[in-house]
């Protein structure tokens, strides 16, 4: 009984350690071992505990309490710091933002108010730190300086010193850059010193020269009533459409009946051939088309609908001014092709492509033929890639069926090629045909 006793009163005070040991206590309760007498136990006085150890539960429970607390407060301030950290150091960026924001704008200011260009200086002065994009934007909200008048006694012209701020230059740039203005007004531009001179020498009525040195007028007849002007070669450069800028534009008026105009600059009579372009594309293969067929010359060229313009800049300069020596038709519609077609003719069509083969065409060496006996040569030739439309063969065909002449023969004819190469450059091809037509022409 004894060691039962002793036994429940160790599992007591084992439970009362573990229940302060979880809350970081230690508790030490020490419990008398009483050992009943006389057979009596004793489980109130084992179970209950005394007076001092509540008095010593309580001043533990208060501390853990206390010292809870301690912990929450120092947490809260601590997240409260943070925060109030974090709002300042945003408030800071904010700040610093607008200082920046600030410091900016006022460095801009200054800068645009220091930006002035002086009227015997040319180009731009180089503010402090401003790239030349900048400065070229600046430029057009400060420069305020107006055009000019200037007479150059060597050479005894007056121009006009045009800057960007007056009316005029934004026509100029517009006519210059733009083929709808340009058909609008009735005007062709040529550029470089060589084609304006042509269009001089052809007889076309001079309207405005714009330089951008006065020494590249040398060598020109330049009539008193031409409006001469001079811009800043920068402006020059952005006007010109080619990569090496020559430094001369002249605008022509476009006269109404051209024919006039290469009549009186043929020296030559044509030969019976009409050259007909179809979905000729490329400005420079066209003017190179037009430069072979003034060289021969032929009679006309045609142009059907869906070739570029023959007064485009980059065709005028292809074809070196070749525009003021032969007739040019078009664009016009496959209908109205036909009144443009001489009755008598003969038709060539120039195609590599020996699967094409059908109806009255008959395949043959471009130098096969024999071109002594045809009366009028009509030479269609077509774009690199897609050669002659079928469009183009139905007109052929439909305009042979109609003739008087039932012994007309289409030819399709092919320039033979070697080395793997499929097809010539479209100008090429055709200077090869003409020559060679007009070699046994004459």
């Amino acid at each position: 009984m004894a060691l039962g006793v002793a036994a429940l009163n160790i599992l007591h005070r084992s439970s009362v350690r573990n229940v302060y040991t979880k809350s970081h206590v230690w508790q030490r309760v020490s419990l008398t071992l009483e050992i009943p007498r006389r057979g009596g136990l004793a489980f109130e006085d084992v179970n209950k505990p005394s007076e001092k150890e509540k008095q010593e539960a309580e001043v533990d429970a208060n501390k853990i309490e206390n010292c809870n607390r301690r912990q929450l407060l120092s947490n809260g301030l601590e997240g409260i710091a943070k925060s109030l950290h974090q709002k300042k150091r945003k408030s800071n960026a904010g700040s610093r933002l607008e200082e920046n924001n600030r410091i900016s704008f006022e460095h801009m200011t200054n800068a645009a108010k220091r930006f002035k260009i002086s009227k015997k200086q040319k180009g731009i002065q180089k503010a402090d730190g401003l790239d030349l994009e900048t400065m070229n934007t600046l430029k057009l909200y400060s420069n305020n300086e107006k055009s000019s008048k200037a007479f150059d006694s060597k050479r005894k012209l007056e121009y006009l010193k045009l800057k960007q701020s007056d009316s005029l230059y934004g026509d100029l740039s517009l006519l210059v850059k733009s083929r709808k203005r340009r058909e609008l007004k009735c005007k062709m531009v040529l550029e470089g010193k060589r084609l304006i001179k042509d269009g001089i020498e052809a007889g076309l009525s001079t309207d405005i020269i714009v330089f951008n040195d006065v020494t590249k007028l040398d060598d020109l007849k330049i009539d008193k009533s031409v409006n001469l002007v001079q811009v800043e070669r920068n402006v020059m450069q952005e006007w010109s459409s080619v990569t090496t800028c020559p430094g001369l534009i002249g605008i022509f008026r476009k006269p109404k009946d051209m024919n006039k105009i290469v009549i009186q600059n043929r020296s030559l009579i044509p030969l019976p051939i009409t050259v007909v372009c179809d979905n000729i594309r490329e400005p420079n293969n066209l003017g190179s088309i037009i430069r072979s067929s003034a060289a021969i010359p032929t009679g006309r060229i045609v142009l059907l609908k869906g070739c570029t313009c023959p007064w485009d800049p980059k065709c005028l300069r292809g074809a070196t001014g070749a525009q003021f020596r032969i007739p040019i038709s078009g664009p016009v519609a496959m209908d109205e092709l036909e009144e443009l077609i001489p009755p008598n003719a003969t038709f060539l069509v120039a195609d590599n492509k020996t699967g094409r083969i059908d109806g009255k065409f008959s395949f043959c060496r471009y130098d096969a033929a024999n071109y002594r006996e045809m009366q009028h040569v009509v030479l269609f030739i077509g774009g690199e890639t897609l050669g002659i439309s079928n469009d183009v063969r139905r007109f052929i065909t439909g305009f042979t069926e109609k003739s008087l002449n039932d012994t007309s023969v289409c030819y399709n004819v092919h320039i033979p090629l070697a080395n793997g190469i499929e097809s010539l450059n479209t100008a090429s091809a055709l200077s090869v045909l003409l020559y060679e037509i007009k070699r046994q022409l004459e």
